[in-house]
């Protein structure tokens, strides 16, 4: 069972109830671990990012595809280029130490509510060897949220950008 806090968590313990703070493919999945979207939107919180990227979205003309791609680009460059806080990466580690394999498979899972923008998310899967190459990947995925077709699918389906969240799902391969 999944708590509220928690941040990472092994898939071993994860149930049905579990899937709105792991996402879907977590219930498929049990030689691995689980980023919570909990961690996900303690990233944005303690790099001080959420104002930022209200602002750039909000700043986003939808007429104009150029807009939109500069926009996507900046979010996606402060995430990936902010820190991942002790607190996460301390039990990224544990968890990746644990499961005793140098490969794995990440997978993004996209927590917001809406069946049709998880299910838009099942094709993201980053390999990785070594934990810095892993702690990039984590940041890369929580990037690609802010994609340009995830952006304006929020966009249209009024989905709070800073509302919806992400899980990374890591297995063994």
């Amino acid at each position: 069972m999944v708590r509220p806090g928690d941040l990472v968590v092994s898939l071993r313990d994860v149930d049905l109830d579990d899937l709105h703070f792991v996402g879907e493919k977590a219930a498929n999945i049990k030689d691995g671990f689980a980023i919570t979207a909990r961690a996900y939107f303690k990233f944005l919180s303690e790099n001080n990012l959420e104002a930022k990227i209200r602002n750039l979205i909000g700043s986003i003309n939808f007429d104009r595809d150029e807009s939109l791609n500069q926009i996507a680009m900046h979010v996606k460059n402060l995430i990936i280029k902010s820190k991942i806080p002790n607190s996460i990466t301390y039990r990224v580690v544990g968890h990746y130490a644990d499961l005793g394999a140098s490969k794995v498979a990440a997978h993004m899972s996209i927590i917001s509510g809406d069946p049709s923008h998880r299910a838009s998310a099942r094709d993201v899967v980053w390999e990785a060897d070594g934990e810095a190459v892993l702690l990039d990947n984590v940041r890369s995925l929580w990037a690609h949220l802010f994609d340009p077709a995830f952006i304006v699918y929020r966009n249209l389906k009024n989905l709070d950008h800073l509302r919806t969240g992400v899980a990374v799902i890591v297995e063994k391969i």
